[in-house]
């Protein structure tokens, strides 16, 4: 009878543990998206169409197997109304104009067949978050990332086609191009973010942080081969 007993009572655990992990795994999604609730990163507004363009890559792809992508490209296209809140989490009014590019933002109605905005939502993000979003971060535990950032009359020297002959080690571990523009509507202004005071600048980061910045070449190589 004991056996019995006990046989039912594992079993009975085991169907709760098996619903329990399905729960977890059908409940947020990839990167924590839930069906019900539209997430996506402002992009820009269409003064001329009356719209807010926000990119719903990652919430549209939030069932998908495999890494998150900030590449997709899927764009929801909300028409703004008289009657459309635009307000942060604790409920404050928020300008559009305020509003950076890749700023998370919260929409409702949560479909995104609808193209009336009822409210948009500007939710907090973390530095973290931020630095991701302008594809700051190494992609990976063990790597470090490099990011040439250039001024706005920056010669040739630091485009694509000639980054590999100079900068071949940082290579290793990704390397990309960013032009600082100082009107830019960026979520991070790098030149002050990173106190820099010459442009090309050379930043390396790991998967969370900034941790080495130079303006030479040279010093970026020994940098990065020491590690």
């Amino acid at each position: 009878m004991k056996r019995l007993i006990g046989g039912r009572y594992a079993v009975t655990v085991m169907l709760l543990i098996v619903l329990i992990l399905l729960a977890a795994g059908c409940g947020g999604g990839q990167g924590g998206y839930k069906d019900n609730v539209l997430i996506g990163h402002f992009s820009r507004v269409d003064h001329e169409q009356g719209k807010v363009i926000v990119d719903i890559s990652e919430w549209a792809h939030r069932n998908d197997k495999g890494p998150v992508r900030n590449d997709w490209g899927m764009e929801y296209h909300g028409q703004l109304t008289n009657s459309t809140v635009v307000r942060n989490e604790t409920g404050e009014k928020v300008e559009l104009a305020a509003i950076k590019r890749g700023q998370k933002l919260r929409i409702y109605p949560p479909d995104p067949s609808n193209d009336k905005i009822d409210e948009l939502v500007v939710l907090e993000m973390t530095v973290q978050e931020k630095y991701k979003r302008m594809g700051l971060l190494a992609p990976g535990n063990d790597r470090l990332y490099t990011v040439v950032i250039s001024g706005q009359d920056a010669s040739e020297r630091y485009v694509d086609s000639n980054m590999e002959q100079e900068l071949h080690n940082a290579l290793q571990g990704g390397l990309s191009l960013m032009e600082y523009d100082p009107k830019a509507n960026e979520l991070v202004d790098v030149k002050d973010e990173f106190a820099l005071k010459a442009f090309p600048a050379f930043l390396v980061f790991d998967n969370e942080k900034l941790v080495y910045k130079t303006y030479k070449t040279d010093e970026l190589e020994k940098f990065l081969q020491s590690k």
